[in-house]
């Protein structure tokens, strides 16, 4: 999973390198990770961390994401379930998004009954787009991927998609905004504000 400064497990705060326990080596994903961990930890450095490359092979997406722009058709933003996440406070800015035409997909987990995770949103499977199988033709369709704090949001960048962060009550995600991976979204959101972080996505 992705690594931040709240994971004191393995940043090792104020404990001396020889009172550690820690890998002999330490494989991250990319050079980011690698970043977060030598920034913060007090154990891990550039002798026992190397780069091991993505969790998984990305897939080739059927259409260029260069070809979606807002003006073009209807906007398009995937929300993973996240086991953690305030979700009434998600589920505010899902109903924001419908309100603004947006069409929602809703990545469920596999290990968690689908109609459960609906429910801690207040959804319905016809309220949005539930997607078992995150498949490179429905990668295609995504404009913008929201969330709070998952791995599986960084993990989109992979595909060059743009990221909203949800400012809620959990601050776990916090460090995507820092680090400027994705765009702060609040409560007051606007259509104009969702369709600014695809036209600026670099």
């Amino acid at each position: 999973g992705h690594i931040t400064k709240y994971h004191a497990g393995w940043m090792n705060y104020d404990i001396p390198r020889k009172y550690s326990i820690g890998f002999d080596t330490l494989f991250v994903w990319n050079a980011y990770w690698q970043e977060i961990l030598l920034q913060h930890s007090t154990y891990y450095t550039e002798s026992n961390v190397q780069i091991g490359g993505v969790l998984r092979k990305p897939k080739e997406l059927v259409v260029s994401r260069k070809k979606h722009t807002a003006d073009s058709q209807q906007l398009c933003m995937l929300i993973p379930y996240e086991s953690l996440a305030p979700k009434a406070e998600v589920a505010y800015y899902m109903k924001q998004f419908q309100t603004f035409g947006m069409q929602i997909y809703f990545k469920v987990r596999p290990d968690v009954s689908v109609e459960m995770q609906l429910k801690e949103y207040g959804l319905t499977g016809q309220d949005v787009h539930v997607v078992h199988i995150l498949s490179a033709e429905i990668l295609s369709e995504i404009h913008v991927v929201g969330g709070v704090y998952s791995t599986f949001l960084t993990e989109m960048t992979v595909y060059d998609i743009p990221i909203a962060y949800f400012e809620t009550s959990l601050t776990l995600g916090i460090d995507m905004v820092e680090h400027g991976i994705a765009t702060r979204v609040t409560q007051h959101v606007t259509k104009e504000d969702i369709e600014s972080i695809i036209k600026n996505h670099t």
